[in-house]
């Protein structure tokens, strides 16, 4: 999970409604789901350069790329980070917004074990606990292992780990696709870093294939590859952890 670099959006539709933000929670699942949100999704998709905000898999939108996409070939949803039902007034708030896996037409294909981001979350939130990639650093609460599991990062305290724990359990951010998918993700980052040191080549141009946007796009899993660049990686991974799309 990489930080998402917020921007105003300045859709009149979130603009208007946030105006007189819903106050319970009907009126918040009543109001969001009138709203047009096609221009609204391609917007978020833009600022997260094609990721889901979670899991970092390749969200397929028409313009997106098709280079080197995951098998796991799912579309996407608008989330609410703190769910309208418990926060009805951050309905509109276009800083509670990113895109996530899974469009609704998905949801029949996978298994509910296999579903991973906004959708398990639903709304069981604890703010307290939550690491949300709206805020700084939250790739470093994380690590990534060769079998493609996430799991909390050693380094931290065990509160922030025990956090870290909570909301990959949250996200199911373990499901099995997601974690083969991860897998053989590190392998071929692995591979190719292996054969460039071998052969003397410099890292730079490989990095710049794996960790620059090409077509506002990034490759999948941008933390897992910002972890196996290591400090390398540092001037590619600022660039796009503070800079908006």
């Amino acid at each position: 999970m990489h930080k998402i670099v917020k921007r105003d959006c300045n859709r009149p539709e979130l603009r208007t409604a946030q105006q007189s933000p819903p106050e319970d929670s009907s009126e918040a699942a009543s109001r969001w789901r009138r709203m047009r949100k096609d221009l609204l999704s391609k917007f978020l998709w833009q600022e997260q350069r094609g990721l889901c905000a979670y899991s970092e898999i390749q969200l397929k939108i028409e313009g997106g790329l098709d280079e080197r996409p995951t098998s796991l070939a799912v579309g996407y949803h608008i989330d609410h980070v703190q769910p309208k039902s418990a926060y009805p007034s951050r309905t509109f708030d276009e800083y509670n917004l990113v895109l996530s896996a899974f469009a609704q037409t998905d949801l029949a294909r996978f298994p509910k074990d296999a579903i991973f981001g906004g959708d398990p979350k639903d709304n069981h939130y604890d703010e307290h606990r939550f690491i949300s990639p709206l805020q700084d650093n939250c790739r470093g609460y994380f690590l990534f292992l060769p079998n493609g599991e996430m799991t909390p990062h050693p380094s931290k305290s065990i509160t922030d780990q025990q956090n870290a724990q909570y909301t990959i359990d949250l996200l199911n951010l373990n499901a099995e696709p997601l974690k083969l998918e991860r897998e053989k993700w590190y392998d071929e980052i692995e591979q190719a870093f292996d054969v460039h040191i071998e052969n003397g080549d410099c890292l730079t141009s490989l990095m710049g294939c794996d960790l620059v946007p090409r077509g506002g796009q990034l490759s999948p899993f941008f933390s897992l590859t910002s972890q196996i660049y290591g400090d390398l990686a540092h001037t590619f991974v600022t660039e796009v952890e503070t800079t908006s799309a």
